[in-house]
């Protein structure tokens, strides 16, 4: 298991991406403030935002969580490995 806690993941997840904290915020229609937030571990993402990750970028839920298995479901791992994901 993945000694990062689950904001530590989400940032790992926007910078594989290639995503801004602003971008991000943008595509999930929150502030900066809140992926601020979230990526610092002071504030618990809340459920509809986990769906989004999972249903827009193909975020493992899991792993998200726990730090076990892969970031990515495939094919996104594939898509963000290639940087050809699509954002929105």
């Amino acid at each position: 298991m993945s000694k990062k806690n689950v904001g530590a993941r989400l940032k790992e997840v926007r910078r594989a991406l290639n995503l801004t904290q602003h971008q991000l915020a943008e595509i999930l229609g929150v502030s900066r403030f809140a992926v601020i937030k979230w990526e610092k571990g002071e504030r618990d993402i809340p459920t509809e935002v986990y769906e989004a990750l999972a249903t827009k970028f193909g975020v493992n839920i899991n792993w998200l969580l726990t730090g076990e298995g892969e970031p990515f479901i495939t094919p996104q791992r594939e898509m963000v490995k290639k940087k050809t994901i699509p954002v929105s």
